[in-house]
């Protein structure tokens, strides 16, 4: 009974991938709940600085959980969510957006 308990606790690679990809569809697909949109910005000229996060919150707990995913051993996950993350940082400049 007690190995059952366990082993339904630890969470599959798939539901992880899973997981992570509806984490990743979030922040592409909602970013103005994120962020506040710009005028500046969307007519092409620098917005001089870091952007002001909308939802602090929820942004960093969605990030935080993309780290820890970089903790653990599941190498596929670690290249899921790099290559997720570096899609994010093109066409949204997250890297950019929070000091």
């Amino acid at each position: 009974m007690i190995s059952g308990l366990t082993s339904l606790q630890k969470p599959s690679a798939d539901i992880k991938g899973a997981l992570y990809s509806l984490l990743f569809n979030v922040l592409m697909y909602n970013q103005r709940y994120f962020f506040k949109p710009s005028v500046v910005r969307s007519l092409g000229a620098p917005s001089g600085g870091h952007e002001e996060v909308l939802n602090r919150a929820e942004f960093l707990s969605i990030m935080q959980a993309f780290g820890q995913s970089f903790l653990q051993t599941d190498i596929a996950i670690f290249q899921q969510n790099l290559a997720a993350l570096e899609q994010l940082n093109v066409a949204w400049k997250l890297y950019h957006k929070v000091s």
